[in-house]
């Protein structure tokens, strides 16, 4: 988005706002919401809309943030010349001017008083030292590619005992990946899901075309939730590219956060393939059946409701994000009145690959890490344990 708009129009629009607020899932935007402004530098994911431009350029919130960033105080070139070091300098004029009338040799005397004026001048100047070695510092530091914003903040580097590290985009990555798949019966091992039973293919074929990615090559610009469920079909063997050749879509209905699903139809050598993918409470109650892991279809009954659902809730209550996939096999090129479930898809945001590193480095250091982050405590907690921040007692503190 190069401006700021008010909405005044909104069909199932979606915004990557990880620029502004480091969100890793899109937002929803609706005429009739809390929120019925789009901001520069958003990244429109899903739907379409229509507002009125209300900033552009400096105005913009984008700029605003810009400005916070680099508008610092610039730790520049302490003046050489302070009252101090005059007064110093006035000091010595009697004993320079007797040397001078007792001394044939003026232009020792000079160089002489000359060198001890400047030593005076240095030696009086503390905030000259402390940018010589601070700018040293920086270069240092600057080489092993650490920016820093204000190099005065180098000066109390030493003294810190306390550093606060946001969750999302610092200590977890900003992808997505597959973290477990649930079937109805069984919970098969990722690293083993075998490309010649059914029921895996299947998965592969729901992950890698029930999206809205049109073109293989335009994949990276996917919501993190289809990015992550794409990799997950590449990974397994599946070739994106030669699957949408081969799949050829026939019906497409995008996600809607209102519907919290989103559909496709694909025909392939005379098999038409239906896919719906969304909030699992939505998918569960379109589903008539479910397939197991032998791949036998069996009919939806009570105790799959029930497991289902409570495995949906458990994954929820980790912070992690999970949806469902149902697939339908179909004679004719209309949508299926009724779908069979096929498996419940864990995702997690990973963590940064160094963090277990630094905060060991941290503590050693005697500094106190603290995790700062607008999600749910058991979100937090998850992440904290798994990156070793807490050890033995899970302690956090609300907002409240």
């Amino acid at each position: 988005m190069p401006a700021d708009l008010k909405l005044t129009e909104a069909r199932g629009l979606e915004l990557d706002e990880w620029d502004l607020t480091g969100e890793i899932v899109p937002v929803a935007r609706r005429v009739n919401g809390d929120d019925v402004y789009v901001y520069r530098g958003s990244r429109v994911t899903r739907g379409d809309g229509r507002g009125v431009v209300t900033a552009i350029g400096e105005e913009t919130e984008y700029a605003e943030c810009l400005k916070q960033s680099w508008e610092r105080p610039r730790y520049g070139l302490p003046r050489l010349l302070s009252k101090t070091s005059l007064l110093l300098l006035v000091a010595l004029l009697p004993p320079f001017t007797l040397a001078l009338l007792r001394y044939d040799n003026h232009v020792a005397v000079a160089l002489l008083a000359g060198a001890v004026a400047v030593l005076t001048m240095l030696l009086e100047n503390s905030d000259l030292f402390d940018y010589l070695v601070t700018t040293r510092e920086a270069r240092r530091i600057a080489q092993h590619g650490i920016r820093l914003r204000d190099l005065a903040s180098l000066e109390v580097a030493e003294r810190l005992n306390v550093v606060c590290l946001d969750k999302t985009g610092v200590m977890t990555t900003r992808d997505l990946k597959v973290r477990r798949i649930y079937l109805a019966d069984a919970t098969p091992d990722l690293a083993s899901f075998a490309a010649g039973e059914e029921v895996a293919r299947l998965t592969r074929i729901g992950c890698a075309l029930c999206n809205d990615v049109a073109y293989a090559e335009k994949a990276s610009l996917a919501n993190p939730i289809d990015q992550a469920l794409i990799a997950f079909a590449r990974a397994h063997g599946t070739d994106i590219a030669e699957a949408q050749q081969e799949y050829r879509r026939i019906y497409d209905q995008p996600f809607d956060s209102e519907a919290r699903y989103m559909a496709g139809g694909f025909k392939s050598h005379g098999e038409t393939l239906y896919f719906a993918k969304g909030d699992p409470e939505v998918v569960l109650k379109m589903c008539r059946g479910y397939v197991s892991e032998s791949g036998g279809e069996q009919r939806a009954d009570w105790p799959f409701w029930m497991s289902t659902r409570t495995r949906s809730n458990a994954i929820s209550e980790t912070g992690d994000i999970v949806i469902a996939l149902a697939y339908a096999l179909c004679s004719a090129e209309t949508p299926p009145s009724g779908y069979t479930f096929l498996c419940l898809i864990q995702l997690e945001n990973p963590l940064q690959p160094s963090l277990p590193r630094v905060l060991k480095e941290l503590k050693g250091l005697g500094i106190r890490a603290v995790m700062l982050t607008g999600d749910r405590p058991e979100t937090a907690l998850k992440v904290g344990t798994e990156a070793g921040l807490v050890a033995g007692q899970n302690l956090y503190l609300t907002g409240k």
